[in-house]
């Protein structure tokens, strides 16, 4: 048994005593079944009567007869002592050291700090506030060497302009500062304590300076809590070009995983789909783990290829494609890398579903952009894209992308920090010029530049015509700003209900939305006319098979049926019926005086026939060709650079915008709506396309058709075109 002691006995105050260091494996499984045993009746000086009790049991166990005996007597009397005591009530707030910080001078002091970071969370929370404190009076007064404030300098920094940054990048900051001010309201919770224990872990144990830009990222990961005090992100995607240290950064956080965290028998993977590259990530760990004696001490490397924490028989090991391998696994963290080679998620599949039974998993995805638009790692980006942009809310998933903006010049140096934020540090600028030089001699070495280092998807992201900012630009009008979508909608048609607009219909039955988009080109706000054209669309969808194509298509469809952007349809296919009195509603009570409908005919030829009969409403086939579409087209296009288009801030067709390409085509140069793939669906804009359509063809000024008003009882019959 170690002689070793506590050389000065904490204060007397409730809590857990601090574990000497360099006790016997035996001696420290004793003692942490003890802490268990006696959780809530210890004082954080009670170290040495649990080394006493520990001691006495041994000799209870394996000493001789009057050893035995008297180690029996002795241990009887040590428990009975301390199961005794009342349960101990914890203080509010819990007692800290000065500056609210525990010190983390070595490995003992820090996993101290991780756990009187959580165990005092509770009490540095702050009613109505999401920001929590290190002490009191101290929220958004930190020292400006403090990883809260460096990273919220960066994100202020990157939103207001004074960084260079790309759109998605700035994206991500922004969210960051939004959810300081506001994320409570969703229970969310910033932890500063936890953005420095993260922080200090990287600076004393993996021996990494941290830039910027990772201090963003790691405070983010680890100090973003839920009202629990379990971590708000259990994933993150992390999008950086070649060269700029994503993959220690990988392996610091691995290494947290392995010995910080906290969960029991503790699973860290780094996976990739050949065991070479899964060992890139595992070897910098290793690596980190050689250079730090401490870490040295606590952590054993086997021949076999796994790092392992006998203390808490936790492991951190390297892992390939093979799927048989992974089953049965309960990863705490997956560090997975270089998504971009991913062919399928089958992978992904079977390492993530063994997460569910953690506390507070952890999947670490970095990449650099790859070049199949159809493969897994394009659906993920695809996902990381919607949520950047608002289409998807997924506040459990942390995203943030550093790449070339589209409109970009990929020779412009001042730009390359953009896709690569620790360019002159990991990788040099004069190292790019050369790469640079070499792809412009050779055209096919032009797309390889793009991807690894420029960071783009060159044919995943070729074609989108409408920029995010674009779009959102559109949103509606100034004294709405603040206002949900369903609310200026609710609003705007109240106001509008007799205001002239035209409606276009695009049918879908099983892989697609059904659409009927209505357009006002001009509308009543707030008393004020407006000369701008403003969209409601209405969204139909099958309910059978709903959840597939939520995977498949990565959006949140059964939110907004929820909410009540799309109406869900009984069965497996959108039932012409049920939309044909659908629109015969709207015809008869709104959204507004509807004066002609546009439809593809390939499938809605009929509906639209029983639609005429039965009201005398104008609907008139559009043909899907470029003769036909281009004018629309180009109107749709003109209006939203021009910001003279409201969409009211339906997320549907904010989707869609992402997935439309308009832009000439052939020798024609004509123009028709177009998708780059099946699941990215444009539906919403066939049907604006054909209303649009109807509207230019309108006989009269679209000035004069919006002051018009149908008069009388009876409308004048139009027949079927």
């Amino acid at each position: 048994m170690p002689s070793k002691r506590l050389s000065a006995p904490p204060e007397h105050i409730p809590g857990i005593p601090p574990r000497p260091k360099g006790l016997e494996r035996a001696t420290r499984n004793a003692w942490n079944q003890l802490i268990e045993e006696l959780a809530g009746k210890l004082y954080q000086d009670d170290g040495e009567r649990l080394l006493e009790l520990i001691q006495a049991r041994a000799d209870q166990y394996r000493g001789a007869s009057e050893r035995k005996e008297a180690g029996r007597k002795r241990a009887a009397e040590l428990l009975a002592k301390l199961a005794s005591r009342e349960a101990i009530a914890t203080p509010d707030p819990i007692p800290a050291p000065e500056n609210g910080l525990v010190p983390s001078a070595d490995l003992e002091g820090f996993l101290a700090a991780v756990k009187h970071e959580r165990a005092s969370f509770p009490q540095r929370l702050v009613p109505g506030q999401t920001v929590c404190l290190e002490s009191p009076g101290q929220q958004f007064l930190w020292a400006d060497d403090h990883p809260a404030a460096i990273a919220r300098t960066y994100c202020l920094q990157a939103t207001q302009g004074s960084a260079v940054v790309c759109d998605l990048t700035r994206r991500a900051c922004a969210r960051h500062l939004s959810d300081l001010g506001n994320g409570h309201e969703r229970g969310l919770f910033y932890d500063p304590v936890a953005a420095k224990n993260i922080c200090d872990w990287y600076r004393d144990f993996v021996g990494l300076a941290l830039l910027d830009w990772e201090i963003f990222v790691l405070s983010s990961l680890f100090g973003w809590k839920r009202a629990s005090g379990l971590r708000r992100f259990t994933e993150a995607w992390i999008s950086v070009a070649k060269k700029n240290g994503k993959s220690q950064i990988a392996a610091g956080i691995g290494l947290f995983g392995l010995i910080a965290d906290q969960e029991k028998f503790a699973a860290v993977y780094s996976a990739a789909t050949k065991k070479d590259q899964a060992r890139i990530v595992y070897g910098d760990a290793c690596r980190a783990v050689h250079a730090n004696p401490a870490l040295l001490e606590y952590v054993r490397e086997f021949k076999t290829g796994r790092l392992v924490v006998e203390e808490t028989d936790s492991t951190f090991e390297p892992l390939s494609s093979d799927l048989r391998s992974m089953e049965g696994l309960r990863p705490s963290f997956i560090i997975a890398d270089e998504i971009h080679v991913w062919e399928n998620r089958s992978q992904w599949d079977a390492l993530t579903k063994g997460v569910v039974s953690r506390s507070q998993p952890l999947i670490f995805a970095i990449t650099t952009a790859g070049e199949n638009k159809n493969s897994f790692a394009g659906t993920k980006y695809a996902l990381a894209e919607k949520i950047l942009t608002g289409v998807f809310n997924q506040d459990e998933t942390f995203v943030v992308i550093y790449e070339l903006d589209k409109q970009d010049s990929f020779e412009d140096e001042s730009l390359w920090c953009k896709a690569n934020p620790s360019l002159g540090v990991t990788i040099k600028p004069e190292a790019l010029r050369k790469i640079l030089a070499e792809a412009l001699e050779d055209p096919s070495g032009r797309a390889a530049w793009l991807r690894y280092h420029a960071n783009l998807w060159v044919t995943f992201r070729q074609g989108r015509s409408i920029p995010s900012d674009k779009w959102e630009a559109c949103k509606g009008p100034d004294c709405w700003d603040g206002l949900a979508a369903l609310e200026m909608r609710r609003k705007f048609l109240e106001e509008n209900a007799t205001t002239p607009c035209w409606a276009g219909l695009d049918l879908g039955e099983i892989s697609d939305l059904t659409c009927f988009a209505c357009i006002w080109p001009r509308c009543t706000v707030n008393g004020e006319d407006h000369e701008v054209m403003t969209v409601v669309p209405y969204f139909w969808i099958p309910e059978f098979g709903l959840l597939e194509k939520e995977r498949q298509w990565g959006v949140p469809l059964s939110e907004w049926t929820r909410a009540g952007f799309i109406k869900l349809v009984e069965g497996d296919m959108t039932d012409p019926r049920i939309v044909k009195q659908d629109i015969l509603g709207l015809i008869a009570n709104g959204p507004g005086q509807l004066r002609s409908i546009g439809y593809d005919p390939w499938k809605a030829k009929v509906l639209c026939s029983e639609i005429a009969e039965e009201t005398h409403m104008e609907c008139v086939a559009v043909k899907q060709t470029p003769v036909e579409l281009t004018a629309p087209c180009r109107a749709l296009k003109d209006a939203i650079w021009q910001k003279r288009l409201w969409t009211l801030g339906n997320p549907v067709l904010k989707w869609m915008a992402g997935n439309l390409v308009i832009e000439p085509e052939g020798d024609s140069g004509g123009i028709r709506p177009k998708k780059l793939s099946p699941n990215e669906k444009i539906d919403g804009f066939s049907a604006l396309v054909n209303a649009w359509g109807r509207l230019l063809a309108a006989p009269t000024s679209l000035a004069a058709l919006a002051n018009e008003r149908w008069g009388g009882d009876n409308p004048r019959p139009i027949p079927m075109i």
